[in-house]
């Protein structure tokens, strides 16, 4: 999991606060194979089981993601983005489909 709470500053002199936070699987069991953006080249790590057979190795699965903060601005912009997980180079590490994902967002404007 990654945080970041801080204050991006624009060319014009404005300046906004930002919170990002984010949940990111790793192929293997190092920083340098998290969150990997894949443009159609990058392959899992395959294992060969001599019972089994070729497999995808992933050190991370997530079954469900259920990420919930406490906002008490009207003023707040929600961008999620999911990656799929997958045994094709040219599908894993692409974007999930609009449909495949569910946002629900409650505003709490009272403190």
């Amino acid at each position: 999991m990654i945080a970041l709470d801080g204050i991006r500053h624009y060319i014009v002199g404005n300046s906004s606060g930002q919170q990002v936070c984010a949940i990111m699987p790793c192929l293997k069991d190092s920083l340098d194979s998290c969150a990997i953006s894949n443009k159609g080249d990058t392959t899992p790590d395959q294992i060969t089981d001599k019972e089994l057979g070729k497999l995808i190795r992933y050190s991370t699965e997530f079954q469900l993601i259920n990420i919930s903060g406490d906002f008490h601005n009207k003023r707040v912009l929600y961008l999620p983005s999911v990656l799929l997980s997958s045994d094709s180079t040219s599908t894993f590490g692409q974007l999930v489909k609009p449909e495949e994902l569910t946002l629900n967002i409650k505003n709490n404007t009272e403190r």
